[in-house]
C-alpha cells in the first residue's frame, strides 16, 4: 500500500472533520446573534418609550426601574410574566428571573411600573419600583 495514499486519505478525513465542527460553531454564533438582536430590539423599545414620556405626576418626568428582589415559590409563574413584560426568549426570561435580585425593566412610567409590581407580586414575587438613575 501506498504510504502517501494513506496520508492523504487521513489528511481529507481531518479536513472534513474541521469543517463539520466549523458548520457547528457557525450554526451557535447563529443562534446567538439572534438572541442578541431580540436584546437589542428590547432595549430600543425600552428607550423609545422612555423618550416618549414627558408628561409624568413625578417631577422633570421622572422614569422608574422595576427590580425583582426574590421570585418566591412560583419561579414558572414569574419567569412567564417577565417574558411578557420584557419581550425576552424564554431562556433568556429564566436566566434574569435566576439572578434575583436584578432589574428587569428600565425607565418605565410611575404607573407602568406600579402594574408589573403589582402583576408579579399577585405571583407571590417581591418587587422594588426604583426612580432610575441617570448618570
Amino acid at each position: 500500500m501506498d504510504f502517501s495514499l494513506l496520508l492523504r486519505g487521513i489528511f481529507t478525513v481531518l479536513v472534513g472533520m474541521v469543517c463539520y465542527y466549523l458548520l457547528e460553531v457557525y450554526r451557535e454564533l447563529k443562534v446567538v446573534r439572534k438572541r442578541l438582536d431580540k436584546i437589542e430590539e428590547h432595549l430600543e423599545r425600552t428607550n423609545e418609550a422612555a423618550s416618549g414620556l414627558e408628561s409624568s405626576s413625578f417631577p422633570n418626568g421622572a422614569t422608574f426601574d422595576v427590580q425583582l428582589k426574590d421570585f418566591g415559590s412560583q419561579k414558572m409563574l414569574v419567569v412567564k410574566k417577565v417574558r411578557s413584560i420584557t419581550g425576552f426568549g424564554l431562556r433568556e426570561t429564566k436566566e434574569l428571573v435566576e439572578s434575583a435580585p436584578v432589574v428587569i425593566q428600565k425607565r418605565m412610567s410611575h404607573a407602568e411600573a406600579k402594574s408589573a409590581k403589582k402583576q408579579l407580586e399577585a405571583l407571590g414575587a417581591v418587587v422594588e419600583i426604583v426612580q432610575t438613575q441617570l448618570v
